[in-house]
């Protein structure tokens, strides 16, 4: 009796042992970028400015790793198995930086880490970014509200909403992903003319 406990007990602990020693297999999570800027502009000679990139804010539906979609109005979703590598904000505050720089209209262009002192400080919204479907199509649709504020004067002296729409060619993630690298690199051409209006 004994000895045939024993098989039992073996027979079970191999049996167990496979699932129990085994890696736990995850759902692969793809990760994608916000990278794109568009290509220099210069249509003024250079100012001695300095200008301010404060961090940027988010509508909080979007303020996430989460890609969202919307197949309905005022409904939105999550992809489940596409992420941002970071919040969009997060990769936007660069891309902005980078885009002001190559006007090079103004003397600095600083992030909100800078202890220099700046003449302008530009801040941003993110309101909306998300992937629509309807039947048969999908795009982008990224809207973005922008704001400049003199330093010396404590005002607001500009304020501006972009709005941008680009179409998804391939309706799937990657798609939207593709298009809302243009989408972005539109909207970022838009903000550096709004900002190129600084005298």
């Amino acid at each position: 009796m004994v000895k045939k406990n024993g098989w039992l007990v073996l027979i079970l602990f191999l049996l167990t042992g496979c699932t129990i020693f085994s890696p736990v297999k995850t759902e692969k999570i793809d990760t994608y970028t916000l990278t794109a800027t568009p290509a220099p502009i210069s249509k003024k000679p250079p100012r001695e400015i300095t200008i301010m990139v404060a961090q940027p804010e988010s509508n909080p539906i979007y303020n996430t790793t989460e890609m969202a979609y919307s197949t309905k109005p005022f409904e939105v979703a999550y992809f489940a198995k596409s992420n941002w590598v970071q919040p969009p904000v997060m990769m936007l505050q660069p891309l902005i930086i980078k885009t002001l720089q190559n006007t090079h209209y103004f003397d600095a262009v600083l992030s909100g880490l800078s202890s220099a002192s700046y003449n302008y400080i530009l801040n941003t919204q993110l309101l909306k970014l998300q992937q629509e479907f309807t039947a048969h199509s999908s795009w982008i649709a990224l809207n973005v509200r922008a704001q400049i504020i003199d330093v010396s004067e404590n005002k607001i002296v500009a304020t501006k909403n972009f709005s941008v729409t680009e179409r998804v060619s391939v309706h799937t993630p990657y798609g939207g992903v593709m298009a809302a690298n243009r989408a972005v690199s539109k909207m970022l051409n838009q903000l550096a003319n709004f900002c190129l209006e600084l005298e």
